[in-house]
């Protein structure tokens, strides 16, 4: 524990009176704690799950990040497929086959089974 006191759990004030069998009593809005003043159990476990929510949050953050780039990356790369093929290809239809080939091979998936994973 420290030995700096913290503010009023009611009012806020940070300048606290302490009187002898009283406990210690807020000088603005004249509450006595009877108890460790500086002992909130509440308090400390919502500080406690707040930190562990920002932590859950800045991780959630950083996993959008990646998988942005991820998602950016494969659209370069299917559009530079997508120019290759068409640039080779006359058909349409044999280009697009050859597109949606390539990229379900990139992302593991089975398009005939709408996206069921191949090895599944």
């Amino acid at each position: 524990m420290t030995d700096e006191m913290k503010p009023c759990p009611f009012c806020e004030n940070k300048i606290i009176l302490t009187r002898t069998g009283e406990g210690h009593t807020c000088n603005r809005c004249g509450s006595v704690g009877y108890w460790d003043w500086n002992t909130r159990p509440i308090e400390d476990r919502l500080t406690l799950a707040l930190s562990a929510a920002e932590a859950e949050r800045d991780a959630a953050s950083a996993n959008l990040a990646a998988a942005n780039t991820e998602i950016v990356d494969l659209y370069n790369a299917l559009h530079d497929i997508v120019a290759e093929t068409l640039a080779h290809d006359n058909t349409p239809y044999i280009a697009l086959a050859k597109i949606v080939r390539l990229a379900s091979d990139a992302l593991g998936v089975d398009p005939v089974w709408g996206g069921a994973a191949k090895d599944e």
